[in-house]
């Protein structure tokens, strides 16, 4: 879940401040569906189809048929893969020995006081 959170949250923070004419919130693909239909079809939908949507990092999209043929991983199976690969690919900031030394008499002090002793 905060993979998913981060992923998205760089976009806000730095990226282009998004548009807010008529032609980027679409008032001509409104007119353009009936009551009923659907936008897939819409040219204003097929121009950013491919940019305007948040792609998910765990949940599998295809079809069933696909997904089987994909080894039928479930949502765990995947967020078990990414979160793996994450720790696999980490490494410390360059300044994190510093924080930790820091940190050492404060976290020493909590655990005698009664606190969980850190992990390693």
């Amino acid at each position: 879940m905060m993979c998913r959170v981060c992923k998205s949250t760089p976009s806000f923070a730095h990226g282009p401040r998004p548009k807010a004419d008529a032609v980027e919130i679409g008032f001509e693909a409104l007119a353009d569906v009936q009551p009923g239909g659907h936008f897939f079809a819409t040219q204003h939908t097929m121009e950013r189809f491919s940019t305007a949507f948040y792609e998910p990092i765990v949940a599998d999209l295809s079809n069933f048929g696909t997904w089987t043929e994909a080894g039928s991983l479930t949502s765990a199976d995947r967020a078990t893969a990414v979160w793996q690969e994450k720790l696999a690919a980490f490494s410390p900031p360059p300044t994190s020995g510093d924080a930790v030394e820091r940190l050492a008499p404060f976290i020493e002090k909590a655990t005698a006081s009664g606190g969980a002793p850190p992990l390693d």
